[in-house]
């Protein structure tokens, strides 16, 4: 069995899995980074992979504790094995998908649409942007896993931009793992109260 499939919810186990495989959505706040960290660490025991990501949330320490933790044969040859690229623009992000090419191969996509909620490209060319993002991603899940997180808008706010619809509606599995705790922030203390100066 595939060992991503081991981290997946009960109810994706059920399917058999084969080539195309599912392209896998993962919809989290903090785009379910640390849940991807979990990802990359496994998967890099038995394969090499490719990370591409778009909010800058991949940590190789964490990886690396993570593999310490799983027992990794050969830790050195497991990060070695893991393929890092980031984008800071979504049309950085297009752009690394689209030079992707499909592989044997896993891939994880760290909060993919983390660039595109920057209003600084027109609305309808992010849109267009995304879509040509999904096909990328479908393309690279027809020979690999293939994983996708995207954090959604406060849950006060609705999404006006529709690009969280749009990668949701492209998933063949969504899943929305448990609500995860900010990584930066659990390591801070509370804020204390400001001293008033005047």
């Amino acid at each position: 069995m595939n060992p991503l499939y081991d981290l997946l919810p009960q109810d994706a186990l059920t399917q058999r899995i084969q080539p195309p495989f599912p392209l896998i959505v993962l919809v989290a706040p903090f785009a379910a980074s640390r849940t991807m960290l979990a990802f990359a660490a496994r998967l890099a025991l038995y394969t090499p992979l490719r990370v591409l990501d778009g909010g800058n949330r991949f940590n190789a320490r964490e990886v690396a504790r993570l593999l310490r933790h799983l027992n990794a044969p050969d830790l050195y040859q497991a990060l070695s094995g893991i393929q890092v690229r980031r984008a800071f623009t979504c049309y950085q992000m297009t752009a690394l998908l689209e030079d992707t090419p499909p592989s044997s191969q896993p891939s994880l996509v760290i909060d993919l649409l983390d660039t595109f909620y920057d209003e600084s490209a027109p609305l309808p060319e992010r849109r267009s942007l995304a879509e040509r993002c999904i096909q990328q991603l479908r393309n690279l899940s027809s020979l690999a896993p293939t994983v996708a997180s995207v954090r959604p808008p406060q849950p006060s706010q609705a999404d006006p931009t529709g690009l969280l619809e749009i990668i949701r509606n492209a998933g063949d599995l969504l899943w929305f793992p448990e609500e995860e705790a900010d990584p930066q922030r659990s390591k801070r203390q509370p804020l204390e109260t400001a001293l008033r100066l005047f």
